[in-house]
């Protein structure tokens, strides 16, 4: 996961040529280390993860569609009205 804060490049800043994978390493390391979060959430705080200073509604939606795709593959789970690792996640609870 890259730290995006510094980089010069602007097509580094552009939510939409994030890489899935990266985006999903990142979820999980912060969901890794919490007890679970709300789903709204872990947008703001992934998004800070990578260096964005604000959180667009461009980068939510690219977190959100990852997130959807981990909760899918049940790498997140529900619990009650928060998200956890779940059992497929590296980690998971």
């Amino acid at each position: 996961m890259r730290d995006r804060s510094e980089a010069s490049s602007p097509s580094l800043h552009r939510p939409e040529i994030l890489p899935d994978a990266e985006i999903a390493q990142a979820v999980l390391a912060i969901m890794a280390n919490s007890f679970g979060a709300q789903p709204g959430e872990i947008g703001q705080t992934v998004s800070r993860a990578l260096g964005f200073k604000s959180t667009s509604v461009q980068i939510r939606a690219v977190i959100n569609a990852v997130i959807d795709g981990l909760i899918e593959k049940q790498a997140l789970v529900a619990h009650g009205s928060v998200l956890v690792t779940g059992p497929t996640s590296t980690g998971g609870r």
